[in-house]
């Protein structure tokens, strides 16, 4: 909290978490991360792309469906599996891992995350809580209100 004080103002209420790709790595990669900022999940896609490895995975939270997602959704035809995605209590992540990682499909994992690179919203409007308190002009679907 004494990096982001305006959490403060969030105790007791939910908020939407985001992390990049690029801020969660293999635990055994990142072996000085402490293991308070490690987690265990299951390889559910892994995509080898030369210089990194794409690993998809689930996390126990639900997913946020803003205005983006749902018009993403209806491009892509999928606007019928909205309905599903409200009531699921998991959401999909992805981990851009060093390439020797040794992650594969269906295969447990430990990630390490740079949790100072977490980032937070408000659901109620979708702004960032950004660490100074001050308002921000960003939100959940990246754009400037």
């Amino acid at each position: 909290m004494r990096e982001r004080p305006a959490l403060a103002g969030f105790d007791g209420r939910k908020v939407v978490v985001g992390i990049r790709p690029e801020s969660i790595e293999d635990a055994a990669i990142a072996s000085d991360a402490p293991a308070d900022r490690r987690f265990r999940t299951t390889v559910e896609l892994r995509e080898a792309l030369g210089s990194e490895v794409l690993v998809h995975f689930d996390v126990a939270a639900p997913p946020v469906l803003t205005e983006d997602t749902k018009e993403l959704a209806r491009d892509a035809g999928g606007h019928e599996r909205l309905g599903t995605a409200a009531e699921r209590t998991t959401s999909t992540f992805v981990a851009r891992l060093d390439p020797r990682t040794g992650a594969q499909k269906r295969e447990p994992i430990e990630l390490a995350v740079d949790t100072g690179r977490l980032y937070f919203f408000d659901p109620t409007n979708g702004l960032s809580i950004t660490g100074d308190g001050a308002p921000s002009v960003t939100n959940t679907e990246g754009e400037h209100p």
